[in-house]
């Protein structure tokens, strides 16, 4: 707008609002965690690589328990999702110390796999001692030599960044992982799974390498266990409760008849078992008149067993049930709503 001032003076008056100070201050929060944390995250990985094993788990489970004592919030949290699925087979008191060791295994957890990090795939094929593994490794190679490739469901238990080092050993592992929005930590993350010995895939790129690597009777990993959120799925059981799942490892299953086994890498003391389930075969729903529901119930009952009998290891710190009918039909309402508001943008 053009306003004339006293002597003949013009100014212009704009129209466009300054952002608010609330608005500013997500543009702030926004270039810490794109520009300043991913440095400081790529420090610490490389600083805790340095110290030996036995020292960074000590430190590990102290953190954890240090988590646990000023964490309030996610230990009452945790507290109540081990009271959904143990409603009865515990106490209150073996809840609550149940999720103090949750903590310190995490705490372990992200001390130590800086450290594998650090030594890379050939030290880990080479001196790092796996309980389990010939075992595996030969029920594997009969799974392979049916040439239908095989699906690995890798459960967020113990470490399962560990587990997608197996590729390592000979297995020709594609690993389907979810990208990191922050291009930092993306980068960081890709390039420590790398070391690990990982072949990644990730969720919102072509799945043509997918396609044809179990085509060529490969072995696909992939990590399912969590909330499915934006991913399309179903509700099944798990502990007792509804929890949304992503349907496409029976998807895939059904459509190259590949077998699907659960692969956990779970801690014994020291040391890391890899425990290896009994095949899930596509022919057993053979007839069903819901065949990815009920496939989907059998991979995942196998996980649920996983997890009872090493419930410390779980990530219970997540939501499992978050997603229910309700949500899912909202955050629907909200993309359509924000795809609305980008046509209207270009359009205008």
């Amino acid at each position: 707008m053009v306003e004339e001032r006293a002597g003949g003076e013009t100014a212009i008056e704009s129209n466009v609002e300054e952002p608010s100070a609330a608005s500013r201050r997500r543009v702030r929060s926004k270039d810490v965690r794109r520009w300043i944390l991913p440095p400081i995250a790529r420090a610490l990985v490389f600083a805790m690589s340095l110290p030996p094993l036995w020292f960074s788990r000590r430190v590990g489970s102290l953190l954890g328990t240090l988590a646990w004592f000023v964490m309030r919030g996610e230990r009452r949290r945790t507290e109540r999702r081990l009271a959904i699925a143990f409603p009865e087979s515990m106490t209150v008191v073996e809840r609550r110390r149940l999720a103090r060791r949750v903590f310190q295994h995490f705490g372990r957890l992200l001390c130590e796999v800086p450290v594998f990090v650090g030594w890379g795939r050939m030290r880990l094929r080479e001196e790092f001692k796996w309980r389990g593994l010939d075992v595996a490794e030969t029920q594997m190679r009969r799974l392979v030599d049916e040439g239908n490739g095989v699906i690995i469901v890798v459960p967020h238990i113990g470490n399962w960044e560990l587990a997608g080092s197996l590729g390592s050993h000979g297995w020709q592992t594609l690993v389907i992982a979810k990208r990191y929005r922050v291009e930092g930590y993306q980068r960081l993350m890709h390039e420590c799974r790398e070391r690990l010995g990982c072949n990644i895939v990730y969720q919102d790129d072509t799945m043509m390498p997918v396609v044809r690597h179990l085509r060529r009777g490969g072995v696909l990993g992939m990590l399912p266990d969590l909330d499915a959120k934006r991913l399309s799925g179903i509700f099944v059981p798990f502990f007792g409760r509804p929890a949304y799942t992503t349907d496409s490892v029976a998807q895939l299953s059904l459509k190259f008849g590949s077998p699907v086994v659960v692969v956990g890498c779970v801690r014994e003391g020291d040391d890391y078992r890899i425990e290896m389930s009994s095949p899930v075969r596509p022919n057993s729903v053979e007839g069903s008149e819901y065949p990815v529901r009920e496939f989907t119930l059998a991979w995942l009952s196998k996980v649920e067993s996983l997890i009872r009998r090493y419930p410390e290891q779980w990530v219970w710190l997540h939501d499992r049930w978050h997603s229910t009918e309700e949500t899912l039909a909202a955050r629907r309402d909200r993309e359509r709503a924000r795809d609305r508001a980008e046509v209207a943008a270009r359009s205008s």
